[in-house]
């Protein structure tokens, strides 16, 4: 069926239209055409060939484009069209007569080496040997393609020193670009590891290890041993040569890209995802140039792109990945075959990002292009391991079983018996066969002990702690505890000095940590409840502050190892060195026996036979679980971190899982209690929403509103408050949706909560950076009264008013329209005020660092990452007037959206910069009743003090905003200011 579909493409682009073999003068492009588009032909062509899975088909189809293609040389689609042509032709003379003589297939290869040659094009040459050089190895000939390839370098390092150094001639610097293009085109070559080292000893050796071709061989030795999960062996390798690089050819932008390139992506796997980003835009930047300039590098922009979308994937930036995802589909390159087969990644890239995002037919969509387009390429893998549990999760069998059909396929060809990708094979295979679900974990499991893949040794960790949370709690509370190391360990193997690197895998693994909290509360520790819920916390604030420094955790002291645990880690660590050292024997003879495509064929008894023993060993730790159980800690009276004071009382919400809420209360000197809610988030969702938009519109439906959520999650916590004392101040630990609700506006049916106690957002950070040694003093008062240059955020006129009444009743220094730039904001946080207030739009967004911003008075931005290395070190309050957050909420439990994490990461910045305290707004309200209402905020006391001194020693905290709210409402009572809208969108987070 397959080749009769062949055979019918076939004569068709032989037959028909722009498509026909050689058509008279449809060849003919001019070069400035070429560098805007590809040519129409060829690219279609190669796009059909790449479909094709036969090499026969593929062979037919080359060679009847194959003068057209060298009537448009030099070109890159007509360059890779001829020597992708050149290795099929070579395979299926070998495939013919796998002996056939050297000099019969050198009589095939040089007629075509020469032509290419003739056309300048030193990559199409250079390709077309490495195509020999290939074939020979594949048909295990190593002697001769190495004495094949050893004449190639010797003519052209003959020509270089008979040249001298530095020489310019026409003959040097075509030898040198060959030598170049030489090494460059290994890339990409499967289990050549030997021949590639021998090669790069000899450029080293005749060239020096400075030399550009040495140099850039460094490029396909790291992606081989990256490709193996040997991820530090890549590192020295390709930050060797850049580094080598940068020194030795800082002129040469080309040759910098190309190890840049590489070394961002090593960057990427290490964990430096920001890092890499950074880097891989510069190297986008520059083919983006050369193609401007006219030299078309489709391929290696295409790849770029694709690199870029992978990395802001992995830091959450779903925006950024639809935004590079859209440019690159408006790229011409895509009717280039090759690039559209490599544009494949970003693509799927796209459709996960807008799962996360909430499109509910994104995970089908990805499906489709993967069966129509990319079914069994390598390119789809990460695609179908991630889809594996987002379609467990979500209730969808047959994508799930589609998922694991095609993980089987790809990892069985593409990788070694004991790679530690064969993880997720073994993880899909769980999914595949119930019976089957114990026995394939653990073998998952060992591979990830391999410790080549932190994501991979998580993802077991906590599919196997799943399975044993109801049979082996105790057990499964290790492996969660080890899976949430293993992932702090994608982002924090870093030098303390680039601790701003984030890496937020949360979308994968969150379902994961809230079951780690779940089982710790059912099993009773409580304390251990609050380490994990802390981790989980600073993963939400990363994958907001990507970029971001990354703040002091207090995770990172809580979730020290016990006894049992620190056994299980070691009996891991030393079960996969043991792995790691069968691999690499393995490994070494694979590369020495078998050709370098495909690896379906290769089965290892010294493999199974390690990886039977390892689950062996994992088994029988796991029985010999049953150990005296360790006593359950009783959950003290303050919880684990500062105490509580007298007359407070902290509110802890949870979301354990759809249909849960957990709910822990605890007040000062009183032993924690716990409770849970039958409440769903899609409820609290749909509840908190019709609130927020009641308030803000200044509706009269909002009594019975916030009566119904006082009742759900106010009034059963209240009744585990002690009678007596009866504290004065909640601090409420909101989770989810919970944190945009507008806690002080709950109403019991007969007065707001906020008239019974004055109220604080935990944001669950550690306490910021000490103050400075001599007490702050004075406030700041910045402020934006236009409009914003795009139109999308309306003028604020009463800012002027409103920073009046500041100066009025604090003395304070304003900035204000022009006068506020971000120079001005860092030269008075220089001053040391201890108030700074800030009247202009800030607008968080879910979606990360580069939707969430304060708006300037000059018309910049000022993103979060930005504002958090400003000098905010020792100021006690940041008020934040005219705060908006893009909210967006609705009632999945699959969206990335809605969830309040742009609430942490606003605390996480300003927090970690220094401020002790803020104040914000929830919503915009109305411009003349905000200046009013903080009028009489700042007309209370601290602000009254005597001295500038005396101010900054006054105790600044949530009870001034209680005040001044039940000051409003007694005022106003009975009057329109009395809605919620006017007093209850402030909020007080520390």
């Amino acid at each position: 069926m397959r080749f009769a579909r062949a055979l019918t493409v076939t004569l068709s682009l032989l037959s028909f239209g722009p498509l026909r073999a050689n058509p008279e003068g449809a060849c003919t492009r001019e070069p400035e055409a070429l560098a805007q588009q590809p040519h129409p032909g060829l690219a279609a062509m190669n796009r059909e060939a790449l479909s094709l899975e036969a090499l026969p088909d593929r062979y037919r189809l080359y060679q009847a484009w194959e003068d057209c293609a060298w009537q448009l040389m030099p070109d890159e689609v007509a360059g890779y069209s001829l020597w992708a042509l050149h290795g099929y032709r070579l395979h299926q003379a070998l495939r013919k007569q796998p002996d056939l003589p050297l000099q019969e297939l050198l009589d095939i290869h040089r007629p075509h080496e020469t032509r290419a040659a003739a056309s300048g094009d030193a990559e199409v040459r250079m390709q077309m040997l490495r195509m020999l050089w290939g074939s020979l190895l594949n048909q295990g000939r190593l002697s001769e393609a190495q004495s094949v390839l050893a004449g190639e370098i010797q003519s052209r390092v003959q020509v270089l020193r008979a040249a001298g150094p530095g020489a310019r001639s026409p003959a040097a610097l075509r030898a040198q670009e060959e030598l170049v293009s030489l090494s460059e085109s290994l890339y990409g070559t499967v289990g050549a590891r030997p021949q590639m080292e021998a090669l790069a000893e000899t450029l080293a050796r005749e060239l020096g290890p400075d030399a550009a071709p040495t140099l850039i061989l460094a490029r396909p030795l790291t992606a081989y041993h990256r490709r193996l999960g040997r991820v530090e062996q890549a590192w020295q390798l390709i930050d060797t040569a850049y580094q080598r690089a940068r020194a030795a050819h800082a002129g040469d932008e080309r040759l910098l890209r190309l190890l840049q390139s590489e070394r961002s992506i090593v960057m990427y796997e290490r964990g430096q995802v920001m890092e890499a980003i950074r880097e891989h835009e510069q190297v986008v930047a520059y083919w983006e140039a050369e193609q401007a300039a006219g030299r078309p590098a489709w391929m290696r922009l295409g790849r770029a792109y694709n690199n870029v979308v992978r990395f802001s994937h992995a830091a959450g930036d779903y925006p950024r990945v639809l935004q590079v995802a859209e440019k690159a589909s408006r790229s011409p390159g895509l009717a280039f075959g090759l690039v559209h087969a490599e544009a494949l990644p970003t693509r799927l890239y796209e459709q996960l990002a807008r799962h996360h995002l909430g499109d509910p037919q994104a995970l089908e969509r990805g499906r489709d292009i993967v069966v129509h387009e990319g079914a069994g390429s390598n390119y789809s893998l990460f695609f179908t391991e991630a889809l594996l549990p987002l379609a467990e999760r979500e209730g969808k069998p047959e994508l799930m079983r589609w998922a694991a059909g095609e993980v089987e396929r790809t990892v069985t060809v593409h990788s070694t018996p004991l790679q530690s990708n064969r993880a997720i094979l073994h993880l899909a295979r769980a999914r595949l066969e119930p019976g089957l679900r114990a026995w394939h974990q653990w073998r998952a499991l060992a591979l990830g002990a391999m410790g080549r893949s932190p994501a991979h040794e998580a993802q077991a960790l906590f599919e196997n702690a799943q399975r044993l949370s109801a049979s082996q709690p105790r057990l499964a509370l290790v492996f969660y505890k080890l899976g949430a190391l293993a992932l702090r360990r994608l982002r924090s193997d870093l030098p303390q000095d680039s601790a701003d690197l984030q890496r937020a895998g949360l979308a994968r693994y969150e379902h994961h940590l809230r079951a780690w909290v779940e089982l710790l509360i059912d099993q009773g520790r409580f304390k251990d409840s609050e380490a994990a819920l802390a981790f989980l916390q600073e993963e939400e604030r990363g994958e907001l502050l990507r970029g971001g420094r990354r703040s002091a955790s207090a995770a990172d002291g809580r979730l020290r190892l016990t006894a049992p645990e620190q056994r299980w880690q070691l009996a891991l660590a030393e079960l996969g060195r043991e792995l790691r050292q069968t691999s690499d024997r393995i490994d070494s003879e694979i590369e020495q026996t078998v050709g370098l495509l495909d690896r379906s064929a290769v089965h290892s008894q010294a493999a199974q036979t390690a990886l039977d023993a390892a689950v062996q060993k994992l088994r029988q730790l796991a029985d010999e679980g049953a150990e005296p159980a360790e006593p359950t800690e009783a959950d003290p009276a303050t919880r684990h971190g500062p105490a509580l004071s007298p007359g407070h009382a902290r509110l802890s919400y949870f979301f354990l899982r759809e249909g849960r809420l957990s709910l822990r209360v605890q007040a000062a000197g009183q032993p924690a209690r716990h409770l849970q809610l039958p409440l769903t988030r899609s409820a609290l969702a749909r509840q908190t929403l019709a609130l927020r938009h009641c308030l803000e519109r200044r509706c009269e439906q909002d009594l019975p509103l916030s009566q119904a959520l006082y009742q759900a999650v106010m009034a059963p916590a209240l009744r585990l408050l002690p009678v007596s004392p009866k504290p004065q101040h909640l601090d409420i630990a909101a989770d989810d949706v919970l944190r945009y609700l507008p806690f002080a506006a709950l109403h019991d049916g007969q007065r707001y909560l906020v008239e019974r106690f004055s109220l604080s957002m935990d944001s669950g950070l550690p306490d910021a950076k000490e103050a400075a040694a001599q007490p702050r003093q004075g406030a700041l008062g910045l402020g934006r009264s236009l409009a914003s240059e795009d139109g999308r955020l309306a003028p604020l006129p009463a800012v002027r008013r409103e920073l009046a009444a500041l100066q009025q009743h604090t003395g304070a220094q304003l900035r204000l329209d022009p006068d506020f730039t971000a120079e001005s904001l860092q030269a008075a946080l220089e001053a040391g005020p201890a108030l700074v207030h800030l009247a202009s739009h800030f607008v968080l967004d879910p979606a990360g660092r580069e939707q969430s911003y304060l708006l300037l008075g000059d018309g910049q931005r000022l993103n979060l990452v930005e504002l958090g290395r400003l000098p905010w070190a020792g100021v006690q309050l940041a008020v934040l007037s005219a705060c908006e957050t893009a909210l967006v909420l609705d009632d999945s439990t699959t969206s990335r959206r809605g969830r309040g994490r742009e609430w942490l990461g606003l605390a996480a910045t300003l927090r970690g910069a220094g401020v002790q305290q803020l104040m914000a707004t929830q919503w915009r309200v109305a411009d003349d009743s905000t200046a009013d209402w903080l009028s009489a905020f700042y007309a209370q006391p601290p602000w009254q003090a005597a001295s500038a001194r005396a101010q900054a020693r006054a105790n600044l905290g949530p009870a001034l905003l209680a005040r001044a709210q039940r000051h409003w409402l007694q005022q106003y009572r009975g009057q329109t200011r009395a809605h919620p809208h006017f007093w209850a969108a402030f909020t007080w987070i520390h």
